[in-house]
């Protein structure tokens, strides 16, 4: 369905507020709501109310004020969340104007306006409407933000103006060709337009896919983070000028959930990626899975050297100690058993002990976690964990406590 820009407009106004209070809290299926607004509502607006609705209960995972905020689907898939976007602006200089190119809905916009005024730039229509309503939440619970606007049109129409800020932030759609990408040179502005806007003002962050290979002449000059939230590499920021801490460096970083995302904490490694880890002869009393982060950002070997571990396998992510690291940036495990991947005598271990359910992890692709525990025919009421992985070119199965 083809919703016209004055029915968003609609949406965004008082009266449209009231519908989506009211939808809020109609526990009626789906079809039996649109059926009931379709009396007082046309076919479209019906629709923006039921689907804004549903897109604000995906968005409280997100962001705390989801039930204020307008979205759309993809506004919503791409937005920065509060937590990392309030990890992120305390590296912008607070008070001072800064620039949100390419807004969208305004997930990071609404975390750089609690530490000063800011202008979002958004060439679709729709979202620059949205980002403004959004901005305004966060306007509303503080009164010292200052000047703040959203602004429509291309990040490049702007590019005269970044003289004005302090620094910048940019988000390449990810979505300007058909399907998702996580290849820079197909986002929009590309690198060279990107590259442009440095040129014009060197500090600014530039948030890209975790998996995506910045351009070598970046990672000589910026510091890339990987940052990852409750369980996940979430995005990767390449850090310009003044908003880069540790130049040609990389830095992986893990935040801890928390009610509120302006006191959202982190623990961080930086160093340079990519340098082989130490390989362990044995398979020590202690086995640490690293933080999706750190395996994303290269930084294995740092995270060995700080904490004295050593790699199970080149390209396995598992490692091995004496103790617990004192960081979360691993999730460790006491080894109680080291076996063989053998299905006839890990099916022997476990009936022994009376294991009827098993916690599995595992990288490599070749073992399949589901096809290996139908093999095991698991009886009994206890719980273990399991581990499998290459230790010497050859897969172990890991009985494990979690620490």
């Amino acid at each position: 369905m083809q919703e016209a820009l004055e029915d968003y407009i609609w949406l965004v106004g008082e009266e449209g507020r009231r519908w989506l209070a009211k939808v809020a809290e109609d526990t009626r299926p789906t079809l039996r709501i649109l059926e009931s607004l379709r009396k007082d509502l046309s076919a479209a607006r019906a629709h923006l109310i039921v689907e804004q609705v549903e897109l604000r209960r995906k968005a409280e995972e997100k962001f705390p004020w989801a039930d204020q905020m307008f979205f759309t689907r993809k506004g919503l898939e791409q937005a920065t969340d509060a937590w990392i976007g309030h990890y992120k602006v305390r590296r912008f200089s607070p008070g001072t104007l800064v620039a949100d190119l390419c807004c969208g809905i305004g997930g990071d916009l609404l975390s750089l306006g609690t530490r000063g005024p800011i202008i979002g730039v958004e060439k679709d229509p729709v979202c620059e409407l949205f980002a403004r309503h959004n901005l305004a939440v966060i306007r509303g619970t503080n009164t010292d933000v200052g000047f703040s606007q959203v602004i429509g049109g291309d990040v490049w129409e702007y590019r005269h103006r970044l003289s004005e800020v302090w620094g910048w932030h940019i988000d390449p759609d990810r979505r300007s060709v058909r399907k998702r990408t996580t290849r820079l040179s197909l986002s929009s502005p590309p690198p060279e337009v990107i590259e442009q806007l440095l040129a014009i003002h060197p500090t600014a962050a530039v948030k890209i896919s975790p998996g995506e290979e910045v351009p070598s002449e970046w990672q000589a000059r910026a510091e890339l983070e990987w940052i990852s939230f409750r369980g996940r590499c979430r995005q990767q920021v390449v850090w310009f000028g003044a908003l880069a801490e540790s130049p040609g460096k990389c830095r992986a970083t893990l935040l801890f959930d928390c009610p509120d995302p302006e006191e959202v904490q982190a623990e961080s490694i930086c160093g340079s990626a990519g340098m082989p880890s130490p390989i362990a002869s044995e398979i020590g009393p202690v086995v640490c899975d690293p933080d999706p982060a750190v395996l994303a950002s290269g930084l294995l070997r740092e995270l060995c050297q700080r904490f004295g571990l050593q790699a199970l396998a080149p390209q396995g992510g598992y490692l091995t100690g004496s103790s617990p690291p004192p960081t979360r940036l691993v999730s460790s495990y006491w080894v109680e058993e080291v076996l063989p991947l053998d299905v006839e005598k890990l099916k022997r271990y476990f009936r022994a002990r009376g294991i009827g359910e098993l916690v599995m992890k595992k990288r490599s692709g070749e073992v399949d976690p589901e096809h290996l525990r139908a093999r095991l025919s698991l009886r009994g009421t206890e719980r273990a964990h399991l581990i499998v992985c290459k230790h010497k070119n050859r897969f172990r199965a890991i009985v494990v406590r979690p620490v």
